[in-house]
């Protein structure tokens, strides 16, 4: 045992620093007299299980260790929270929220972790779309109700039933256990700045009034996603701030189309929106995204794996039960970013931090993103993916 602690104390000395480890033994007294004098020790855990911690330990110092005879290592490590689930075959959009590498079809299969407490149970997002076709499995009974303030058909162009399978969808989503409520701003097949208006002038009725449709607002907190952009409108910037500064609502936008500075629209200029720029499946920058400092996170945007509309895809009578589609875009990473917002408000929710909510929540979304990962990203454009962790909640 002598000989092999003067080995070690070499060992280390020569070796750098790797991960913190736990040194027990019985003969404690004369390991601490050994040690080499470059083996600095970290804490005192005698009283515990009578040993010591080591903050320098290489796998090779660490294997010595454990093949002297009398001692026992432990090495740090996270722990894992006992509410911690897995979706097997996971699509990779979803994937990629926990992995610091390219994802796709050809390089899985995908295993996705999260906490049962990470999924927006206590959230209602107002999806700002085309309308949603909820007999899909996925969405079915997670609809809380439908306005439509434009277009009245349940969504014959499949988007906004495509960005809610983002959003709540078992199979595709972050915020799993969250509900929906569906705000038709497209009229005549496309989105306008009136029924947009529409939507929030009633959302803001909503949050003046607890018992609207019978939603306790104080217990089921509200976010909002507009999948659409227009040219800068002043109307439309001064309604959002107002949603989000006096009641609190979070809104999340998606950064655009056309590889154009998404300052120079609404809402993805609007200063108190989250704004959601692409990638694709390489790393790489999504190219026809927008961009510019107005851009605050980037998210998956190619090949994202969703809830396809009944209406549009099925004949009549059809004996398929659900459709799933691929969709490219910017709507589609701001529909993931809006899931990620509710489930970590719906922690808030919880938190002494609950009046804090929209600011805090872009807080943790930018905080734990992921840095400096992706390609060809334009100028004055944050390098920062959407990224979710298990453990890393606060409590």
């Amino acid at each position: 045992m002598l000989r092999g602690l003067l080995a070690l104390g070499v060992a280390f000395a020569a070796e750098l620093a790797s991960s913190r480890i736990y040194v027990s033994s019985r003969a404690l007294r004369h390991v601490e007299q050994l040690l080499h004098p470059s083996v600095e020790r970290d804490f005192d855990y005698v009283e515990l299980f009578n040993g010591f911690s080591l903050s320098s330990a290489s796998d090779r110092v660490r294997k010595s260790l454990s093949s002297i005879r009398g001692i026992r290592v432990s090495v740090d490590s996270q722990m894992i929270p006992s509410s911690l689930l897995a979706q097997e075959y996971a699509p990779p959009h979803l994937a990629r929220l926990q992995l610091d590498r390219p994802v796709g079809p050809d390089r899985g299969p995908y295993v996705y972790r999260y906490e049962s407490r990470f999924q927006g149970r206590s959230q209602t997002i107002n999806v700002m779309d085309s309308g949603i076709d909820n007999s899909h499995s996925a969405l079915y009974g997670r609809i809380r109700y439908m306005r439509a303030y434009g277009d009245r058909d349940t969504d014959p162009h499949g988007h906004g039933t495509a960005v809610a399978g983002l959003i709540i969808g078992h199979r595709y989503s972050v915020a799993k256990e969250a509900r929906i409520v569906s705000r038709t701003n497209w009229v005549n097949g496309v989105p306008t700045i009136d029924a947009t208006l529409q939507c929030l002038r009633a959302l803001r009725q909503l949050a003046a009034s607890p018992t609207f449709c019978g939603d306790n607002w104080a217990r089921r907190q509200h976010s909002v996603i507009i999948t659409a952009n227009a040219p800068w409108n002043d109307a439309l910037d001064v309604a959002i701030q107002h949603v989000v500064t006096i009641f609190g609502i979070i809104v999340v936008a998606s950064a655009g189309h056309g590889a154009a500075d998404a300052c120079q629209f609404t809402p993805s200029g609007s200063p108190p929106v989250i704004t959601v720029g692409g990638i694709d499946q390489n790393d790489n920058f999504w190219l026809d995204g927008g961009h510019g400092p107005c851009v605050d996170v980037l998210a998956p945007a190619q090949a994202l794996r969703s809830t396809g509309s009944h209406r549009l895809h099925l004949e009549p009578g059809s004996s398929i039960q659900d459709v799933e589609v691929l969709v490219d875009g910017t709507s589609f990473a701001a529909a993931l970013s809006v899931g990620m917002a509710a489930a970590w408000a719906d922690i808030l929710q919880h938190s002494l931090l609950r009046e804090r909510r929209p600011d805090y929540v872009r807080f943790l979304i930018l905080s734990t993103a992921q840095a400096g990962a992706i390609r060809f990203v334009p100028p004055s454009t944050p390098n920062l993916v959407l990224k979710y962790v298990p453990g890393q909640i606060p409590g």
